[in-house]
């Protein structure tokens, strides 16, 4: 009988080889490896890190196209030991060395169920064809059961308002409220949405845990910790429902540039998530800028947010500042 425990072995060894084959394309520069330690990082130390460890690859490799040089978890000495930050990184220009954090602020199991709930509607009605608009709120997480009893009646509604060529509209008290018409009637959503307090085009849910800005604020706090305090350092936090939670964006500026400011090693904290708009935009406040981009799916975007460090002590040049916001950018 073969031993679970090495076959397991075996399939991380094979994974491992291929994620250092996918390192070595992914990074070279002129013939050589652009600076990765696998000896001080450990490939595996990167397949465990789960979603931030795919993370520091496409991080990388952004850094690694806006002209910087790489290391990974390199060390940073420190009055009284060191300090092991998720990468740091070179402006191959000017020779400015910046440290940065990288966090995945980790969904509950009722966020998790919530985010299945409405991915669940969204997606199906996103992927209708011929295509229809929709708007409305689901008020609630729903079961399995429920769910598929709901789905039902959602495609009912979708083919009447295909047939009739009218708004129709699903609502079931403490659920959730939904109107749908065909691409070309788009208009009369917004008297309906209007009614409502809602917004045409926009379909939303409630949320188990609202208040993803006090998160972020201690994540910050948090991971700040992990960067030498001498030297510019930057945070690049991933949190999925801070854009859907709160949808004001300056707003949500005003509640976290102070934790920002707190820190004056901190050059900058990049905020990456998800958001639910109409369009793409790019909201600037003071020396903040917000930058969403549309995914795949309609209506769903690309959130981030880089709030820049205006107290910071360190003197980073313009050039350097530039090209790490470009790097970030989605």
């Amino acid at each position: 009988m073969r031993d679970a425990g090495g076959s397991r072995n075996q399939f991380l060894d094979y994974l491992a080889a291929g994620l250092a084959q996918l390192l070595e394309a992914a990074f070279v520069e002129e013939g050589q490896l652009a600076v990765i330690q696998p000896k001080e990082m450990g490939v595996c130390g990167v397949i465990f890190r789960g979603v931030t460890g795919l993370s520091f690859l496409e991080l990388g490799q952004k850094f690694h196209k806006a002209r910087f040089k790489v290391t990974f978890e390199a060390k940073a000495a420190v009055p009284g030991g060191t300090k092991v930050p998720d990468l740091r990184i070179i402006d191959k220009k000017t020779g400015e060395t910046i440290y940065v954090e990288v966090s995945d602020l980790i969904q509950s199991c009722a966020e998790k169920d919530s985010c299945n709930t409405f991915r669940t509607i969204t997606n199906s009605l996103s992927t209708q064809s011929p295509r229809v608009r929709y708007c409305g709120q689901l008020h609630k997480t729903l079961s399995k059961p429920h769910l598929n009893e709901l789905m039902q009646r959602i495609i009912e509604t979708v083919q009447r308002a295909r047939k009739k060529n009218t708004l129709e509209e699903l609502v079931i008290e403490d659920v959730i409220e939904l109107a749908v018409v065909r691409e070309e009637k788009e208009h009369l959503l917004q008297p309906w949405a209007s009614k409502r307090g809602y917004k045409p085009n926009q379909f939303s849910a409630s949320s188990p845990d609202p208040n993803e800005i006090v998160r972020t604020r201690r994540a910050i706090e948090r991971e700040q910790r992990q960067l030498p305090k001498d030297a510019p350092g930057a945070l690049i936090i991933r949190n999925a429902r801070l854009f859907f939670n709160h949808r004001d964006v300056k707003k949500t500026i005003n509640e976290l540039e102070e934790e920002v400011y707190e820190y004056p090693h901190l050059i900058c904290v990049t905020i990456h998530g998800q958001a639910f708009n109409n369009e793409p935009r790019v909201i600037k406040k003071d020396q903040h800028v917000f930058i969403s981009k549309q995914k795949l799916v309609p209506f769903y975007h690309e959130g981030w947010l880089i709030l820049h460090n205006r107290f910071a002590k360190f003197q980073t040049s313009t050039d350097t500042l530039k090209r790490l916001q470009d790097a970030l950018r989605p």
